[in-house]
């Protein structure tokens, strides 16, 4: 990939947790994460995770799993998206399991969007924790989070800029810019 100019990357691991990816069939585990982490960032290619929070078997000792990766690939150098809740679709092993659940009903079309979010943690909990995770780490963002009604403004500001793309790489400066103006 880095041959064939490859500079970054969004990789949607989903989840840092073995329960949680087990859980929704990924044919993969938290090591396997890690060791894709390594080997991107071992031919210098940045990286955007995306993760999903509320999953099935999510826990709030899963979500710090999770959390414990972020913070290593933060670190690193890369960036962060998370996203509280998960859209369910039919057919899916997600759909299997809402149903099995009684979080939807088997005949539901499910044209409406509509979401899975474990019955082991609390909304408000988890988007707390995720503020106060953000606060220290500004290249991580998630879905849940006001603090962005600036941000859409930065990203269209850096295509007139022209500034090299992924726009996701200046996560932190948007974050801060934001915050001074907030």
């Amino acid at each position: 990939m880095k041959a064939a100019g490859f500079r970054s990357l969004g990789i949607t691991a989903e989840s840092a947790s073995d329960s949680v990816l087990e859980k929704l069939e990924k044919g993969f585990n938290a090591a396997k994460v890690r060791k894709v982490a390594e080997r991107v960032e071992k031919h210098g290619i940045k990286a955007l995770w995306i993760f999903l929070v509320g999953g099935p078997g999510e826990t709030r000792l899963t979500l710090e799993e999770t959390l414990t990766f972020a913070k290593w690939r933060l670190l690193r150098g890369d960036a962060v998206y998370l996203t509280v809740g998960l859209r369910i679709y039919p057919g899916t092993t997600l759909h299997r399991i809402a149903i099995s659940e009684g979080v939807v009903p088997a005949n539901s079309t499910l044209l409406d969007p509509t979401f899975y979010f474990s019955s082991e943690l609390k909304f408000a909990t988890t988007v707390a924790r995720l503020k106060q995770f953000a606060a220290d780490h500004p290249r991580f963002m998630f879905s849940a989070d006001s603090r962005s009604m600036v941000l859409p403004y930065l990203t269209r500001a850096a295509s007139v800029l022209h500034l090299p793309r992924p726009h996701w790489q200046y996560m932190g400066l948007f974050q801060r810019v934001a915050r001074a103006i907030g």
